[in-house]
């Protein structure tokens, strides 16, 4: 094997602009073939046949409502402040979040406006840290993590404007729109120079 190793490595030197050469070609049909075969990514599957899919399918059939993704919605007071004096402004991020396209149900810290109760009336006390100085809103979603469109994701950062610009921390944890559907040149370019770097 070592031979092996020493001829090739032989050859490569003593032909480098050669080598080179190839490489480019392998690297130039590689980025062709991923350009022709790359748009068709696919990040969902299923293992048909075991308990987990089972479960899945089940979900799915019988509460559509929440077999979706999920995500959190968590707004910090400014230091020293209570979390509860944005409260009005925190149940109508809730409704506005609520009525969205792909929102399939909303839990609110605070009794939201026009229903008069929170969507879950025993957990809402959990929603709040202890202090009194954050609290979050948990948004169910009606479609799966990798279907979420840009639209949702600005819609939710529309909704939650109001409460970023009357001081509180705002940060969005389970929203990542996925807008990649294909193979990016710049990971081709990386690829390239990788395979020139390794001959």
């Amino acid at each position: 094997m070592s031979s092996f190793l020493y001829r090739v490595g032989r050859f490569a030197a003593r032909r480098r602009w050669t080598v080179i050469v190839i490489w480019i070609a392998v690297v130039v049909g590689a980025s062709a073939l991923a350009g022709v075969l790359g748009n068709h990514l696919q990040s969902s599957f299923t293992v048909p046949g075991t308990q987990a899919q089972s479960a899945l399918d089940a979900l799915e059939q019988r509460f559509p409502q929440i077999s979706g993704a999920s995500a959190k919605v968590v707004a910090a007071a400014p230091s020293g402040d209570q979390i509860s004096t944005s409260e009005e402004l925190i149940s109508t991020a809730c409704e506005n979040i609520a009525a969205l396209d792909d929102v399939a149900a909303v839990t609110c810290p605070y009794p939201m406006a026009e229903s008069g109760s929170t969507a879950a009336s025993d957990g809402a006390s959990s929603q709040i840290s202890a202090n009194g100085d954050m609290a979050f809103i948990a948004i169910q979603l009606s479609v799966a993590a990798t279907d979420i469109p840009d639209s949702l994701v600005a819609s939710v950062g529309q909704a939650t404007a109001p409460l970023s610009d009357a001081g509180l921390t705002v940060a969005v944890s389970g929203l990542a729109a996925s807008s990649s559907s294909g193979v990016d040149w710049t990971e081709l370019a990386g690829m390239g120079i990788a395979y020139i770097v390794l001959a």
